[in-house]
């Protein structure tokens, strides 16, 4: 018999508890178990030879049925190795009889046999026939896997030689070979990566389909020959899950795809490689593919990160559900798996995670990018439909558009010079180009590749194949969609036709993202980049004055829009920079804004201080209206939306709470009061709990609203009281009346039963888990219900998202309202934030007059005040027709001469922004642009030298200045020889004070031109930055500067002291000093030869007049004594 402490449990093993014993029992232990049985080895059997489980597949074993007690007689089924030795099973060449693990009683077998038989265990005679069918493969099939084998490892191994990392390969024990092989089967299986169900029973009928479909993957089908299937770069073939990679990656050409396999986002092939790189996680080879992967929660995270290096990313993901796939007709194939989500750089609408608050140490970093995407499209006479002309004029149409916030710039303009296009590009700042695939010139394309490598901007192309006619039909298409404003596209009739153009192909691009809706709303979203009330200051400008980065290391700190930015919102910060890059030129809307700053900054009656409230702890408004558009708003965010809303128009309900005298204040108040009522209405259709937790199936006080909802929530009830009528059934039948559910490890509705009790449980239950005390159970009733209700659920999701989509476009309906309160506050953010830069010290109000005059009294940097701790020099400058407006400064180097006129640039571009100045007293007119020509810089790229740029820039200027411009010219024509330098300089200054009559700061260190004009034009005047001369014992000077503007002309700029001052050697500054010398002494020499040369002339030709007037006046007398002569000859005749 057999002894009591080996009698099989009552529930046999399962397959996987088989296999992990990958040692059998020790001899001593057999010894122990069977005192009477001596275990025997047959060493030359070959069915017990080791094999390697990595290099083939294990065989499936099942456990038979347990034996009863009463066999007496049994023969050993189990024949140990020596205790050292591991086995590792591989099927035998040939088929082994199979025999249960404990034999009937009555059954005999010679010791012979029983080594020859293995104790493979099977449930069925089906199986076993499978089984022999797999042992018996044709030999030359073997060799050649073999061979295949062999090549792959050879081409790893010569693949480490050369420095590739696969990674560590891992070698596979019983257990896993055992499911690398079901899962190789089984498609449907985890190699396909997808999520198997704890618990779920496997049948022997699924058991010999996944051994028939094992079959059909290694070629060996029934009555057929070998199957043909494509290998991989493994020598492998492709699973399911590889081919529809293959099919993702050839439907979606360019992009960087994230795949939703199971519980994980993966990565495949040059992918995978590059978010190893990016990413920082580990790429390593599956099969046929270099796989990574990444938590399905940090996936946005990830998305962000590709982005910024210039990456398209699409996310694919499973849109078939575990509970519906159970239910369908492909349960055996992998899920479908479609792109669902699109990101670049400027398409990706980030989430409302936090407050909208920025730190000095976000301020201080490098300019971020406006998140803008930038269009441009070129349209000819011929596109237009107009009649050409000699020139074929060309028209060049630009569209930004920013989808996280709405907000959307367009102009056009002339095609000629690259200074039109430079400037938009400095202004918007792009984050990525969409532009035609041709027909731009080859100047713009250098321009436009050369920032786009300089700023890793993202370029895109576009096919340019819409003329103007078709671009208006796909523009009038998509403003007549469902729930679109018909009425708006009669707006864009009035824009310019290169415009239109650029508008066609951006919708046609944001389509493919979802997030073409941001341009419908032309009347609050569209601005026009030039306007009649807004100066513009060119790329030169912008970056000569530091507006927006300083010219260190291109960071925010130390630019001007650094010192005004105290915004405590996001979309006020963005305004502000909008402010500071287009100066005012409107005197009505300036002083307006002017007087709107000095109340906020006098207020003592508490009005500011609720002001200042009411801007605090708000999100990105725009950024969440631009979500709720886009239907990506979560419940989370939209009630907080809403509560904001809410208080902000709550805050300012009564009329008597407009007190403020200027009428921007005023306007601002009266639009929050307006929204009140509308989001009132919208909050009182939702619970404001349910939405802030999430729950997005129980937002609706009226269930009628959406009656799917509670329809489908009324078939969960169904199943949910179902499962207790089943309970009810179960109490009695075990004779239970307190028996209830149980949820072990995520698993519900669990049955269970003890130990004891296990064997009066009916046949078809299925037992999921087990301990020492309990065995838990499903019954296929509670299975079945189970199925239904997730079924349930998953439909629940489905149409609580429909409905809340629904819900958002309700709210859409109110975006131009709520567009326009979020407009009025970022005003008010910006109109602080220059109240706040006001109340420091030495700040005042500038005075408007009608003249273009600029009169400043004590101005000083206001940059270079705020970073320095050392107290800076005021100044004084007038430029009036009484005092002249045009002035040369002379000076040393290092004198301070570039930092005055830097300083009266931005005096007046902070008074045209509405600021108060840095200076005790401004009095100036409006001036209609600032224009720059400072420094000295190369253009590789577009072929052109230093000195041509300086001329390209120069003549922009004298193309584009009015008698209302302010100029500047630093040093103009050091660029070449002397000569032509200061032919050039007194050239163009003379221009500027003759002819464009403009407001002029000309930098020189050409003392000849500075006198020669000052001599020739009443309006010019000579002014030098002041210093001190103190000469030394050796011969050299020391310099004192005193960075005061006095008027005079400096004779000398020191330059060898200025290089004393940078630390070049003292033998170098000698031969320096000496040689500065020699030449000054031999230019002096020359210039007093000159002029004896020329007094010498000048006598020559004063004696030669002299002479030739005596002679004259001797001929005269001559004449005279003539004519008397021969009067007196005819009175005597």
């Amino acid at each position: 018999m057999t002894p009591k402490n080996l009698s099989p449990p009552t529930n046999q093993p399962s397959v996987s508890s088989f296999f992990k014993r990958k040692s059998p029992p020790s001899s001593q232990a057999w010894s122990e178990s069977f005192p009477s049985k001596k275990p025997r080895v047959l060493a030359n059997d070959q069915s017990l030879k080791q094999a390697d489980a990595t290099s083939a597949n294990p065989i499936e074993i099942e456990d038979s049925p347990s034996p009863s007690a009463n066999d007496s007689s049994s023969s050993v089924s189990y024949i140990p190795p020596p205790p050292s030795t591991t086995v590792a099973f591989r099927p035998p060449s040939r088929a082994p009889s199979v025999v249960p693990l404990y034999p009937k009683a009555g059954t005999t077998a010679s010791a012979k046999e029983r080594l020859r038989k293995l104790a493979y265990v099977e449930e069925s005679e089906s199986v076993r026939k499978s089984e022999t069918v797999i042992t018996n493969i044709d030999k030359k099939e073997r060799e050649e896997e073999e061979d295949t084998s062999k090549k792959i490892r050879h081409e790893l191994f010569k693949s480490r030689l050369l420095g590739v990392d696969f990674g560590r390969r891992r070698s596979l024990d019983l257990e896993n070979a055992q499911d690398a092989a079901i899962s190789a089967a089984d498609p449907g299986s985890d190699q396909n990566g997808e999520a198997v169900e704890e618990g779920q029973p496997t049948s022997s009928a699924s058991k010999m389909q996944s051994l028939k479909q094992k079959l059909s993957a290694r070629g060996v089908a029934k009555g057929a020959g070998k199957a043909k299937e494509m290998l991989g770069p493994s020598g492998k073939s492709y699973t399911p899950l590889e081919k529809q990679i293959l099919d993702l990656k050839e439907k979606y050409p360019g992009i960087l795809l994230i795949i939703e396999v199971g519980y994980k986002f993966r990565f495949f092939g040059e992918d995978a490689k590059i978010a190893s790189r990016y990413l920082n996680i580990v790429a390593f080879p599956d099969r046929n593919f270099m796989t990574a992967s990444i938590p399905i929660h940090r996936v946005d995270i990830h998305v962000k990160n590709l982005i910024t290096h210039g990456y398209k990313v699409g996310v694919c993901r499973q849109i078939e559900t575990a509970a519906l796939k159970k239910s369908g007709d492909n349960r055996n194939t992998p899920f479908i798996r479609e792109m669902k989500e699109l990101y670049t750089a400027t398409t990706f609408v980030d989430e409302l995670s936090s407050f909208d608050s920025t730190s000095e140490f976000e301020r201080a970093a490098a300019v971020p990018p406006s998140n803008a995407l930038f269009i441009l499209a070129k349209c000819t006479e011929s596109d237009r439909g107009e009649k050409l002309s000699e020139t074929n004029k060309q028209m060049m149409g630009m569209v930004s558009v920013v989808p996280s916030t709405g907000d959307v710039i367009w102009d056009e303009w002339e095609v000629g010079s690259r200074g039109d296009l430079e400037t938009r590009l400095t202004h918007i700042n792009p984050q990525e180009f969409l532009l035609p695939t041709s027909r731009l010139s080859k100047e713009t394309e250098g321009l436009l590749t050369d920032v786009a490598e300089r700023g890793n901007i993202r370029l895109e192309r576009y096919q340019d194949d819409m003329s103007f006619d078709k671009a208006q039909i796909y523009l009038s298409s998509f403003h007549s969609g469902e729930g679109k404003n018909k009425a708006v596209f009669s707006t864009l009739t009035d824009f310019p036709k290169a415009v239109v153009l650029a508008l066609a192909y951006a919708v046609r691009y944001l389509e493919d993202f979802n997030l073409s809706s941001s341009l419908l709303h032309t009347e609050t979203s569209f601005t026009r980049f030039t306007g009649l009330s807004h100066m513009l200051l060119n790329a030169n400008t912008l970056n000569n004055l530091e507006v927006y980065r300083n010219s260190d290391d291109g960071g925010e700190k130390g630019s001007l829009f650094w010192l005004l930015n105290h915004c405590v919102t996001r979309f006020g910060s963005r305004l502000l920079r909008q402010w500071v890059g287009r100066p005012l030129i409107n005197q009505t809307i300036l002083q307006a804004r002017v007087d709107a700053v000095e109340e906020l900054l006098t207020d003592t009656d508490g009005r500011v201080e609720k002001l200042i409230d009411l801007l605090k702890g708000l999100y990105d408004l725009p950024r969440g209206l631009a979500r709720i558009q886009y239907g990506k708003s979560s419940p989370k965010e939209l009630v907080t939306l809403l509560i904001q809303f809410r208080r902000l128009g709550s805050s300012y309900s009564s009329v008597s709470s407009f007190t403020f005298e200027s009428d921007i204040l005023r306007s601002i108040v009266s639009s929050l009061a307006g929204i009140l009522e509308p989001v009132e209405e919208l909050l009182k259709e939702i619970y404001e709990k349910a939405a802030r937790e999430g729950e997005i199936d129980s937002l609706w006080k009226d269930e009628n609203k959406f009656p799917e909802i509670a329809e489908t929530k009324a078939l969960i009830d169904k199943c949910d009281r179902d499962l207790f009528t089943v309970l009810s059934e179960i109490r009695i039948l075990l004779k239970r009346p307190k028996l209830e559910f149980s949820t072990v490890s995520n698993i519900n509705n669990l049955i269970e039963v003890r130990q004891t009790d296990a064997k009066k449980v009916p046949k078809n239950w299925i037992k999921i888990s087990s301990t020492k005390l309990v065995v838990r159970f499903h019954t296929p009733e509670i299975l079945k219900i189970l199925r239904e209700k997730e079924q349930y659920k998953e439909t629940l999701v489905s149409v609580s998202a429909s409905s809340f989509r629904a819900f958002l476009r309700e709210v859409n309906e109110f975006y131009d309202i709520f567009r326009s309160v979020t407009h009025h506050l970022a005003t008010l953010d910006c109109l602080l934030s220059l109240a706040k830069t006001a109340n420091q010290p030495g700040y005042t109000k500038p005075v408007l007059v009608d003249e273009p005059n600029l009169d400043v009294k004590g101005g000083f940097h206001p940059v270079l005040a705020a970073l320095s701790d050392e107290t800076y020099v005021p100044n004084d400058l007038v430029m009036s027709a009484k005092n002249g407006r045009s002035k040369i400064i002379t000076g040393p180097n290092m004198g301070g001469k570039s930092s005055l006129v830097r300083m009266v640039c931005l005096i007046v571009l902070m008074a045209q922004i509405g600021s108060y100045v840095p200076a005790s007293a401004v009095t100036m007119g409006i001036h209609d642009a600032i224009h720059t020509r400072m420094g000295a810089s190369d253009d590789i790229t577009g072929g052109q030298s230093t000195f041509m740029v300086e001329l390209s820039e120069t003549s922009e200027i004298i193309h584009s200045a009015t008698d209302r411009s302010l100029i500047v010219l630093d040093e103009l024509g050091r660029g070449t020889s002397t000569f032509d330098g200061m032919a050039l300089a007194e050239a163009v200054l003379y221009h500027l004070v003759t002819k464009t009559r403009s407001n002029n700061l000309f930098i020189t260190h050409y003392p000849l031109v500075a006198t020669s004009l000052a001599k020739q034009l009443e309006d010019v005047s000579n002014w030098h930055m002041g210093f001190r001369q103190i000469p030394r014992p050796d011969g050299s000077h020391e310099i004192t500067f005193l960075y005061r503007l006095s008027p005079g002309l400096a004779r000398a700029s020191f330059g060898v002291e200025c290089a004393r001052l940078a630390g070049l050697p003292d033998e170098v500054l000698r031969v320096a000093d000496k040689q500065s010398r020699l030449l000054e002494e031999s230019v002096r020499l020359k210039i007093d030869r000159s002029r004896v040369r020329h007094m010498k002339t000048f006598i020559r030709v004063a004696l030669n007049y002299k002479n030739e007037k005596e002679r004259e006046e001797k001929r005269v007398e001559h004449a005279g004594l003539q004519a008397g002569r021969a009067l007196l000859n005819f009175e005597q005749l």
